[in-house]
């Protein structure tokens, strides 16, 4: 399969599954993904879980899991860059703000040349990483930080004094 996206997989439509899911992601002609997504549904509702008993995921290139999940029984055991070549950089993303919820205690294990652990892990037995881990979200920072500038009228401001020096200069005037 090239990509597979993930979203609103409810506990009850996993009832009858036992043992563990595997999503399978591994084309070699073509980089592959799994995307874990929100539901449509009001985030933080039951309904916009996505729900496994237990889950291995393995992708060409990237796993994203930027959906509220949860494991009721088993383990998660995650992997990009399934074939391990030099040719790809594979990450392995919890998503910011995201939770993984190991319900029944399961282990945790994310594999990659990059994890990115920008969200919660909750309820897990052990928690293993393979690959160097970073935990801030440098671009959902920033986004804050312009967000905050915008409420507080910095932006505003610095627009006017640039407007004011950009005027000066037409001029021919001293800034």
């Amino acid at each position: 399969t090239h990509n597979i996206y993930i979203g609103g997989v409810s506990e009850a439509a996993t009832a009858n599954v036992s043992g563990t899911v595997t999503l399978n992601a591994i084309r070699t002609d073509v980089g592959s993904q799994i995307i874990f997504q929100q539901n449509r549904y009001e985030s933080g509702s039951d309904d916009s879980k996505i729900y496994f008993k237990a889950l291995t995921t393995n992708s060409t290139e990237n796993t994203y899991l930027d959906g509220e999940t949860v494991i009721t029984v088993g383990d998660f055991n995650g992997k990009a860059n399934y074939y391990d070549t030099d040719l790809v950089n594979g990450t392995f993303q919890l998503g910011t703000n995201i939770t993984l919820t190991m319900s029944g205690g399961g282990d945790v294990t994310f594999t990659g040349d990059d994890i990115r652990e920008y969200g919660t892990i909750v309820g897990a037995g052990t928690y293993t990483t393979n690959g160097p881990v970073s935990y801030i979200d440098w671009d959902w920072q920033l986004r804050l930080a312009i967000d905050s500038a915008n409420r507080n009228g910095f932006l505003d401001e610095l627009d006017e004094m640039v407007t004011d020096i950009i005027g000066s200069l037409e001029k021919g005037g001293n800034c």
